[in-house]
């Protein structure tokens, strides 16, 4: 049988940058002995593209010319952050009619915006936790209004967040009144938009959907309980390991299992998505909240969504082939 080849790419300029190498040091690790060939690369924080096999180093435009005179039969895009999940590397392989993995161009822009992604979540009758949002230029015209009207809207603590950054970047939980500010310097260093949005205090859950021959799937959902002070599953939390304990399957009935399970299938649909996608959720009270929805999920060994896949008897190496399966189709 003739081997699939398959360019892994990661890096990328976002903050996420080495994640997402991680994530494609595991992905190459349990590709290669399959039947699969694969080409390394990985894209500068500059923009350059390396490849791994000879280092040679290569633009945008030589890039996608490398991958066509390559025969390469899909590009696994492992890019977290701008210019990975936000739609603008899918245009560009659309464009040139290559293949990838994950979600087209369009929904994944929607995904990665916080705020669209989260209207057209309350259209699909999910609880979404309330919000504001306001972008740079507003907020340097009059920093003291906003502040009042987000506190006008939400009693404290509050969530402040850039709109389209993952990993909980630049993300911080305000508990009073001189630290909002502080919060929303903070987020705008990540991107032009902010939202503040009504904490919800509550476990922390999240649930993988993977399209599998004809089919989504719900993997199993993880329960995240952060070791930090404030039980916020912030950067740290994600990726430093012992910083968080996760529970998979979570200690819950089996009724809100599939509860969880359902909102997963019904956001990944909503959305848009394909492929593959984790959505992030916030138990409180018996009410089940959704955060927001990743369209390329980590997958390095202490990612989740590997997790998930494990506890519904789909090991690692398994998963990549029913994602690249899917993509192919």
């Amino acid at each position: 049988m003739k081997k699939v080849k398959v360019a892994v790419i990661s890096g990328g300029p976002s903050s996420e940058h080495e994640v997402s190498v991680n994530s494609a040091k595991n992905v190459i690790k349990n590709l290669s002995n399959r039947n699969f060939d694969i080409l390394d690369i990985k894209i500068s924080k500059e923009g350059i593209w390396v490849d791994q096999k000879t280092l040679n180093e290569h633009s945008e435009a030589e890039a996608i010319e490398f991958l066509k005179k390559s025969n390469v039969n899909l590009v696994f895009i492992i890019l977290h952050g701008e210019y990975g999940e936000d739609g603008t590397i899918q245009k560009l392989l659309e464009s040139h009619g290559l293949r990838y993995t994950g979600s087209n161009s369009v929904v994944s822009k929607i995904a990665m915006d916080k705020v669209d992604s989260s209207q057209i979540l309350t259209a699909a009758k999910m609880n979404v936790p309330p919000f504001v949002s306001l972008n740079h230029e507003e907020w340097i015209l009059s920093p003291d209004k906003y502040i009042r009207e987000a506190l006008k809207s939400f009693s404290l603590p509050l969530v402040v967040k850039p709109t389209d950054r993952g990993s909980s970047v630049g993300t911080t939980i305000v508990f009073n009144e001189e630290t909002i500010q502080d919060a929303i310097e903070l987020a705008f260093k990540s991107s032009n938009n902010v939202m503040i949005q009504k904490y919800i205090k509550g476990r922390e859950l999240t649930c993988a959907v993977v399209e599998n021959g004809d089919q989504d799937i719900a993997l199993m959902p993880t329960e995240i309980i952060p070791n930090n002070e404030i039980s916020f599953f912030d950067y740290k939390a994600k990726y430093v390991p012992g910083a968080s304990l996760e529970v998979t399957p979570p200690n819950l009935s089996k009724k809100m299992i599939k509860e969880i399970q359902d909102a997963a299938l019904l956001a990944h649909a909503a959305i848009g998505c394909r492929h593959i996608s984790r959505a992030d959720f916030i138990l409180s009270e018996g009410t089940l909240y959704i955060l927001e929805l990743n369209t390329i999920p980590g997958l390095t060994e202490t990612s989740l969504l590997p997790k998930g896949a494990k506890a519904s008897g789909i090991e690692f190496p398994l998963l990549l082939e029913i994602i690249i399966e899917a993509a192919l189709k």
